[in-house]
């Protein structure tokens, strides 16, 4: 294995569109550190940029003019101690089919290119990553906000109307939160430089963080299946479908828990922050296998739910700004302190968004269910005995 100097600088005057040189670079480190040799900058040649991830982003190269590698250009806040730390990961992962060259220095350093992929370990990690899982979450906490409230109160009053659409409503939403699990899982899987279904290949893990993130879509989607059946067949035992929910979203918990291991900081932070809405929905979910059908247990669900899916978003903004932004310090007590305000701030808006819902939902019923300003006709039984007619046809219009 190799390390290559400093490749994070401008494009040098006189080079042609599309490559860059190394020759300007920072002095090369001489020694032989951690198991990790050094390739010298002036055998590198950058091309074009693959992609970026969390930590840098991953261009293509030349090596000594022959061989294709792709060149991760790390962030300049990376210390030297971060990157050495990033660069073992990447060898201890790595085959000579997959990371046959492990350049390092202070920003950056290099991978063979292959057609399977496997250039990084977190090349995946992105904002549309963490956009697409929480737009479904937020779509199916929308969804809940509405939902539980309209089944309370027409329970409350004891009311059959919604009996009779109440069953076909919850097969069509089990079917639409499968489809979405499908759908993440098809994007894990299938993305160019995704797995493809492969999960091991010559002597090696492929793309294990796709793997992880379809193992929790593929939880969910068994998930929307058991509540399919549990509407669908009356021999499923009651409660069976909440149980699986759970362990769903525990799954999730569990995952995340050891997803971002040798993470920065911030990083490690902002998802950490994740697990106490997922653990609390899976306590929630939990309890409703015995107390089914709790308005207040449902509403602290859908809370967190609307939470995770708000939340997704947050760490896309924060990891990877899609908009051009300043990249957020990794290692700054400051920027963790206020991601836990954030978070705070974020659960309160879920709760407004709650009680929003609730209440429209009270309204409309109240609306819907007012009487109607109308003449009311009685009728009575006549008694036989003149007096009695006399009294009554006085007291009338009619003679």
């Amino acid at each position: 294995m190799a390390s290559v100097e400093s490749l994070q600088t401008p494009i040098p005057h006189g080079a042609t569109d599309g490559e860059e040189t190394a020759e300007h670079a920072s002095p090369v480190l001489s020694e032989y550190r951690n198991g990790i040799w050094k390739l010298r900058s002036e055998e590198i040649t950058l091309l074009k940029e693959l992609g970026s991830g969390q930590f840098g982003a991953v261009r293509l190269g030349k090596w000594k003019g022959q061989e294709d590698v792709a060149v991760k250009v790390i962030r300049s806040s990376m210390s030297e101690d971060e990157f050495f730390l990033e660069a073992q990961t990447m060898s201890v992962q790595g085959t000579d089919s997959v990371v046959k060259y492990t350049s390092t220095d202070l920003y950056s350093f290099a991978t063979e290119v292959m057609e399977q992929g496997g250039v990084s370990w977190d090349l995946m990690a992105n904002f549309k990553g963490h956009a697409l899982p929480g737009s479904f979450f937020l779509i199916v906490g929308l969804w809940w906000s509405l939902k539980h409230p309209l089944k309370y109160f027409y329970q409350k009053e004891k009311s059959n109307q919604l009996t009779h659409h109440y069953q076909r409503l919850e097969i069509i939403e089990a079917a639409i939160r499968t489809l979405f699990a499908v759908i993440g899982i098809l994007v894990e899987q299938f993305v160019p430089d995704g797995p493809h279904l492969h999960l091991y290949h010559e002597d090696h893990w492929v793309k294990l963080m796709n793997w992880q993130h379809s193992t929790m879509y593929l939880f969910f989607a068994v998930s929307g299946i058991m509540d399919m059946l549990t509407y669908l067949i009356t021999h499923v035992p009651l409660g069976l479908d909440r149980l699986v929910m759970a362990l769903a979203a525990f799954n999730e918990g569990f995952l995340f828990y050891y997803h971002v291991r040798d993470r920065p900081p911030l990083d490690q932070h902002i998802h950490s922050l994740l697990l106490y809405t997922v653990f609390g929905g899976a306590l929630s979910l939990a309890v409703e296998v015995v107390l089914r059908d709790n308005i207040v247990l449902e509403l602290f669900r859908t809370s967190l739910l609307l939470l995770q899916g708000t939340w997704f978003w947050q760490i896309g903004f924060v990891l990877f700004p899609p908009f051009g932004g300043p990249e957020w310090d990794q290692n700054s007590h400051d920027n963790i302190m206020f991601v836990t305000m954030c978070f705070c701030w974020h659960y309160l808006a879920a709760l407004c968004i709650l009680a929003a819902s609730y209440s429209l939902v009270y309204c409309f019923l109240t609306r819907v269910k007012r009487p109607e300003d109308r003449e009311v006709i009685g009728i009575q039984k006549l008694r036989s005995d003149h007096t009695y007619r006399k009294a009554l046809l006085s007291g009338s219009d009619e003679e």
